[in-house]
This record gives structure tokens, C-alpha cells and sequence, in this order.
């Protein structure tokens, strides 16, 4: 077979990996330094080999081919050019976080984690072309999202920058009208702007509840208890800070609604 750049060109020194199985990060690959770009691999069992092509400055060529008896198959490996990307990660002040966890996933699958330098900033320079999405974490933060993006071979992309806040959490006692803790709630914190959700846990032993990894600003409370068999719904609004454990005890009671 032949390796090729996007252009076409021959590449004259690469490392190719041939399995029977799935490719994995352990296995050894053959080197070729040749003069014309072309490799040859001889002695080969029947049947099918997934092949693995890699050149300094490209992104990896894989391919499967099915190896016959007593014939020559041939392979043309074009390797893209590698995509770039690089952000920065801050904190609510605008200063940069080291230290954060940046994951880029296909699908489910972590393809590369990253960690922020001190100024907070992070790159790649080897990513394949293709569709990704990515997760941003540190302890004792609410974790950021990247949305879903797709990068072309050669491509540079640089993301705004994103802010990790530092989470919040809410909770407290929870009492009905007659005073007494309710039999059963489910719990909903809708975050005005930018909206999303979260959902509380209670516990009727202690008739608490609580809600945790809030990022800061103004939610509201929706609250569907039962109390002796019947079924009601509070509905409220809080203002939640920054990093703050709040203790917000609710009367049920009040603002209550069939």
C-alpha cells in the first residue's frame, strides 16, 4: 500500500499497525522510512485486519481489508490533517482556573481529556475531523458544557471562554399545612435565566430536603406533595449566591395550591 496526505502526495516516513482484532494503543507498529511512500507486509493470515496508518503532523488513517489467499491487497491510506482546537476556562470574575477537567466525547466515549493550564487555557493540536461534544469539571463547581461542534481536518477552533461557578446548594426542614412533614415530594428547581433544571431529594424520616451543584441565580420552586392521601402542589421562588449552602426551611402551607 501507499500513504498519502490529503493532497495526494506521498508520505515518505510513517508507522503502520496491522490486527486481527481491534486496534488498541499497545500494539507495536512497523516503521517505514522508504523512498517512494509505499509499505509492504508479508505472511499474513486470511481473513479480515484492520490496519492503523500514523505520520507525524496527520491525524491516523484506519481501515479494515480482507486478506485473501495467495493475493496481494492493496491499500492507499490518505491521513487528513489534524484539527485544532483551544479555549480558556474562568471563574465568575473573569480569572482563569487551573486544573479543570476538559473531556471531549463522540457519542459517550471519552476520545481526550484535557486539564487547564494555571491561566486556565487548553488545546489540541491531533484531533480527527468529525462531530464531538465536550464536559468541563472541577471539584466543588458546576460543571459546563460544550455544545455539540464539528471540526474539519486542518481546521482551527477556538471556544468562547467558560465559566465554572462555584456550586451552591439549597435545602432545609419541609412542613404541610397541619405541621407535620409531608408523606411524600418530588422537587423541581427550574433556573430562570439561562433556564435549566434540578431535581431534590427528600427524606421523610427527617422531613428534609435538598438540592446540590446549583449554579447561582434566581429559581423556581415547584413542589408536588402528598399529605394523608391527598395530592397538592407549592410553588415558590428563591435567590440562590454563589457557593453558598443556604438553609431555606418551607412552610407548605403558605402559597399552597390544590
Amino acid at each position: 500500500g501507499v500513504a498519502l496526505d490529503p493532497a495526494g502526495h506521498r508520505i515518505l516516513e510513517f508507522a503502520v499497525t496491522f490486527s486481527k482484532g481491534p486496534l488498541s494503543s499497545e500494539q507495536r507498529p512497523a516503521f517505514f522510512l522508504t523512498g517512494d511512500g509505499s509499505f509492504t507486509e508479508e505472511a499474513l493470515l486470511p481473513g479480515p485486519l484492520a490496519v492503523r496508518v500514523e505520520s507525524p503532523g496527520y491525524a491516523p488513517w484506519n481501515g479494515k481489508v480482507r486478506i485473501e489467499p495467495g493475493k496481494t491487497t492493496r491499500i492507499e491510506a490518505r491521513l487528513p490533517h489534524p484539527a485544532s482546537i483551544q479555549g480558556r476556562v474562568i471563574d465568575s470574575s473573569g480569572h482563569g482556573i487551573g486544573g479543570v477537567s476538559v473531556r471531549i466525547l463522540q457519542g459517550e466515549a471519552t476520545v481526550l481529556e484535557l486539564v487547564t493550564e494555571s491561566d486556565g487555557a487548553f488545546s489540541w493540536n491531533e484531533l480527527r475531523a468529525g462531530k464531538y461534544r465536550g464536559v468541563v469539571e472541577l471539584e466543588s463547581h458546576v460543571s459546563a458544557e460544550l455544545e455539540t461542534f464539528t471540526i474539519e481536518g486542518g481546521e482551527w477552533k477556538t471556544f468562547p471562554a467558560i465559566t465554572l461557578f462555584r456550586s451552591a446548594s439549597l435545602g432545609g426542614g419541609l412542613w404541610a399545612p397541619d405541621g407535620l412533614p409531608p408523606d411524600s415530594a418530588k422537587l423541581l428547581a427550574t433556573k430562570i435565566t439561562p433556564h435549566l433544571s434540578r431535581e431534590g431529594e427528600y427524606w421523610r424520616e427527617d422531613g428534609e430536603y435538598l438540592f446540590e451543584e446549583l449554579p447561582p441565580g434566581k429559581y423556581w420552586l415547584t413542589i408536588r406533595y402528598s399529605r394523608d392521601g391527598h395530592e397538592r402542589l407549592w410553588r415558590g421562588t428563591v435567590e440562590v449566591e454563589e457557593g453558598e449552602d443556604w438553609e431555606y426551611p418551607i412552610d407548605l402551607g403558605v402559597k399552597d395550591e390544590e
